[in-house]
């Protein structure tokens, strides 16, 4: 509001100096034009990211500096020190490359392990349906938030009411030289961590 007013007190001035231009009317944008505007800002932002990234990944490893450095010896330490960089600098992709093949091979190893195991697991159910002795595991259906929340509150009340008989054990046994065993909780680590909370 208060930028609108000076806006405005700025055009009543201008109108009265008689130097006030009618801004050209905005047409407002098809849909069609704000796809479009979104997609060309969309893929200018993806093309300043892809640029920036091959700057920062073509200054990895390397002491990047704007202006050349001054060396100070001879040409053939100069030529020395340049030699030594190039040769670090491919040990370092070589390295890269060998980090990038080791984790293919390792994808590709754990997902042969998947495939074997589900071949063991289907060859294993064939046997059992030939031999009509299948039995079909019964579905697992995900909770909801409300059977999420109700079974934690059904954990945590029972947590309470053990910890209830822990403690009223301990304090009959308060006298008699009787040290009371610590309580377990019986249930999964989410429940019980929902029951500390509660």
């Amino acid at each position: 509001a208060v930028q609108r007013g000076r806006e405005d007190r700025k055009k009543v001035e201008q109108m009265k100096a008689g130097t006030y231009v009618e801004p050209p009317a905005v047409k407002p944008m098809t849909e069609k034009e704000r796809i479009a505007a979104a997609k060309a800002a969309a893929k200018q932002a993806e093309e300043e990211q892809q640029e920036a990234v091959a700057k920062a990944v073509s200054s990895v490893g390397r002491n990047v500096v704007p202006e050349k450095a001054e060396f100070e010896g001879t040409a053939e330490e100069e030529a020395a020190a340049v030699k030594i960089q190039a040769v670090q600098r491919g040990r370092e992709a070589r390295k890269e490359v060998e980090a990038i093949k080791e984790h293919k091979e390792q994808e590709a190893a754990a997902v042969k392990i998947q495939a074997v195991q589900r071949g063991r697991e289907d060859r294993k159910k064939v046997e059992q349906m030939k031999a009509g002795t299948y039995v079909e595991p019964p579905a697992v259906k995900p909770m909801t938030e409300k059977e999420r929340i109700a079974a934690a509150k059904a954990a945590a009340k029972q947590a309470e009411e053990e910890q209830q008989e822990a403690v009223a054990k301990a304090v009959s046994s308060v006298g008699r030289n009787v040290v009371p065993e610590k309580a377990e909780f019986e249930g999964t680590a989410e429940e019980e961590a929902a029951a500390v909370k509660i």
